[in-house]
Formats: structure tokens, C-alpha cells, sequence
């Protein structure tokens, strides 16, 4: 059952552009804070350097493009891209605090990116299961792949907003067919500032999660934070 009640105040570190695995590696220390009650919720919004990445369902034999970084990691789903002008966003939540279980976040934070492609004029639809993401007709346009750790997330989703769609053509994205991906520009013409879609998207995240108040911090504040506890 979806929980509607407020909860405590989050952390939103503000869109910052990031290696991956230093990224990576922020997320599995904080996840493990999380669960000590060391910090509160926490939502990241950021924009990665290029690199492919391989989520669990990934078949051990393959490998990421050559010459290109790639890595694999404990999420969800199997191979995607992360690259400038996507919009990555990832949960450090408590999930026994709110109240939800995974596939309850994935709901609200679908319901979050349908609200921000609204605004941009898109009409979308989350479909969960094996095509788990957000589509545009036939198009996906956001992946969403989670971990969980005792009670707590790490990793998140991606949405495309002004993405090079031919970086996906060296992967089969989720599974598909790389011409299935797309992304708010491709659909609208629009050239959308990542800062200003981090913005909106955060507030209907916000307005999703059911949160009583929001602290905005740096990642290098956030980092000093765990430094000293």
C-alpha cells in the first residue's frame, strides 16, 4: 500500500556532473549510513561523464563497448548509457521509514517524470515488468534500475532529456533494440536546460515521496558530513 502520510525532511544534493564511479562509490557509503540512521533520506540529481553500465541481469559473458568506459554494478536491468544532457537520479531511502516497498518508489517516481514530460508536452506512460521504464508510445524515454541494502536504496533513474541517442546504438539498452530510446528533445525539438528539468523534477519527487521538508546541500558538503561521524 502506497503510504500518503508526511515523513521526515530529505537531503537533495542539486545537479552537479560526475565520474560514475566515484558516484558509485559516494552512493554505496551513504546507503550504508542510511541504514545506521547517520543521515536522512537523501535524493542526488547529476549529470554523468560518458560510460555504460551493467545491471545484474546482465549475462555474465558480455562485456561493455570497446574503448569505452563501462562497468557492472548491483542495480536492476541490464546494459544502458549515461552521458551529458541526461538527467541520472538517485534514492538513498529508507524504504521501511516510508513506508513503500521498491515497486512503490518506482510508481512515484514514474509519476514524477510523467508529470515533468507534461510540462514539456509529452504524453508518457510507466510500464513495469520486463519493459520497466518510461514510454512514449513505443519509445522509451527514462530507465529506472534499484538496489536495495537491509532497508535502504541506492541507484535510481535516468531520464533523457537532451542525451546523444546514438550512444546507445553500441548496447542493447535494457534488452531492446537501441532505436527504441529517446528522449525529450527528440520527441519536442526543445533544447531543455538540465537545470531547469532537475528543478521541476525535484518538486514533483518531492510532492511523490510525501516529504515534510527538503534540505538543498552540495555533494562535497554531504561527503564531509559522513567524514565526521
Amino acid at each position: 500500500m502506497l503510504s500518503c502520510s508526511p515523513v521526515n525532511r530529505v537531503n537533495v544534493v542539486e545537479l552537479v556532473r560526475s565520474g560514475y564511479s566515484e558516484m558509485l562509490q559516494a552512493q554505496r557509503q551513504l546507503v550504508d549510513f542510511r541504514n545506521k540512521g547517520g543521515i536522512d533520506d537523501t535524493i542526488i540529481f547529476t549529470e554523468h561523464n560518458p560510460v555504460y553500465t551493467a545491471g545484474i541481469h546482465t549475462p555474465a559473458e558480455e562485456s561493455g563497448p570497446p574503448g569505452h568506459d563501462w562497468i557492472r554494478v548491483e542495480r536492476g536491468g541490464e546494459w544502458t548509457y549515461h552521458g551529458p544532457g541526461q538527467l541520472v537520479i538517485y534514492f538513498i531511502l529508507n524504504l521501511k521509514e516510508l513506508g513503500i516497498n521498491v515497486r512503490d518508489l518506482i510508481i512515484k517516481a514514474g509519476k514524477s517524470v510523467e508529470l515533468l514530460l507534461a510540462g514539456y508536452g509529452i504524453h508518457s506512460e510507466l510500464k513495469l515488468g520486463k519493459e520497466t521504464g518510461t514510454w512514449v508510445e513505443e519509445r522509451k524515454i527514462c530507465s529506472y534500475g534499484f538496489a536495495i541494502r537491509e532497508f535502504s536504496t541506492f541507484h535510481g533513474m535516468a531520464i533523457n532529456i537532451g542525451t546523444d541517442l546514438g550512444m546507445f546504438n553500441l548496447i542493447r539498452p535494457c534488452g531492446f533494440d537501441p532505436e527504441v530510446m529517446t528522449s525529450v528533445k527528440r520527441e519536442t525539438g526543445l533544447d531543455i536546460s538540465l537545470q531547469d528539468a532537475a528543478v521541476t523534477a525535484e518538486d514533483y519527487i518531492i510532492g511523490q515521496l510525501g516529504y515534510a521538508s527538503r534540505k538543498r546541500i552540495s555533494m562535497e558538503s554531504l561527503m564531509e558530513t559522513l567524514e565526521t561521524q
